[in-house]
């Protein structure tokens, strides 16, 4: 495998973080910083998991792997934005396909052994055991090279937080950030996004979340209230499609999140998908904001201080 990724790559960058997920608060992971050296067989421009869970198998194999995070905190969506609502992908029959080293976060996450944030983060942390990480990384430049009509990265050069300049060169590069921290600065177009589906003219982009966090939450209180309501069909008749509480989980009640209004044409309140992390508190995905360009800091800012505003608790 080694041998093999030392050929000359052409551009190849896989994007692998496709949702940008507001944080309410900054997770201040233990320091996984190590000097890093001058040369990797794979460099990961971003600490989203699925990035991460690459970095992790590549070391296995025995390959050296350098992370450079533009963020200041590791963790992306998962751990920073607290996107902690996962949701499995089934077949048609309703299996699970969920596999390889994620799989044992989801089964943990079923099985209600991770759940809270200090979890989540346990887990991402022995992740990034044994793999150089720097965070807060500003990319100053790309060296590139052609062969045979293809263009490829040769090198990079970063900053770091203490205002030192340094080179990194890799056999293979991945973008996991979800601002397009290293394809921005290619000569690369864009990818057509959501406008593709309606034949749009500018750019579209996927619904951004704002997660809310509860605390001092009755579960069982809930649970049994919706319980009061069965059969299952007259609850969803009565509080929306999809309307399901269990003692880890709810999902739905359209019928009540529409009567809210934000006050902002950019945001919608859709149905519920809520995780109870146990003790009282619980984490609910919900609160959409439409038209955000996650590669422009201005439109995210804009963005999570309208979340702020248009949170629909006090």
């Amino acid at each position: 495998m080694r041998d093999a990724l030392k050929k000359r790559t052409k551009y190849f960058v896989g994007v692998i973080v496709i949702i940008l997920v507001f944080q309410m608060v900054a997770v201040n992971l233990g320091s996984q910083e190590v000097e890093a050296k001058s040369s990797y067989d794979i460099v990961v421009i971003g600490s989203e998991i699925q990035g991460v869970l690459l970095a992790k198998a590549a070391k296995e194999e025995g390959l050296d792997v350098l992370i450079l995070d533009p963020m200041d905190k590791l963790g992306g969506e998962l751990i920073q934005g607290q996107m902690q609502v996962l949701d499995e992908t089934n077949d048609k029959k309703g299996k699970s396909v969920i596999q390889g080293e994620i799989k044992k976060l989801f089964d943990a996450y079923n099985a209600g052994t991770i759940r809270k944030a200090s979890e989540f983060e346990r887990y991402y942390n022995k992740l990034l055991k044994g793999i150089t990480v720097q965070s807060g990384i500003t990319i100053q430049s790309i060296d590139e090279i052609a062969t045979k009509g293809e263009k490829s990265i040769q090198s990079i050069s970063y900053r770091t937080n203490d205002g030192k300049i340094h080179t990194v060169r890799a056999n293979y590069w991945v973008e996991n950030t979800d601002s397009n921290a290293l394809t921005a600065k290619l000569d690369v177009k864009r990818i057509p996004g959501m406008e593709s589906l309606y034949n749009g003219k500018k750019p579209d982009y996927m619904a951004a979340t704002y997660m809310i966090r509860l605390k001092k939450v009755n579960w069982g209180k809930l649970h049994q209230a919706i319980l009061k309501d069965y059969p299952l069909t007259n609850v969803q008749k009565k509080y929306g499609p999809n309307t399901y509480v269990d003692w880890d989980f709810a999902t739905g009640f359209s019928e009540i999140m529409h009567k809210y209004q934000p006050t902002d044409s950019q945001l919608k309140l859709r149905g519920l998908n809520v995780t109870y992390q146990k003790e009282g508190e619980a984490i609910v995905n919900a609160l959409l904001i439409y038209d955000v360009d996650p590669s422009n800091p201005k439109s995210v800012e804009s963005a999570v201080n309208k979340g702020k505003r248009n949170l629909p608790i006090s």
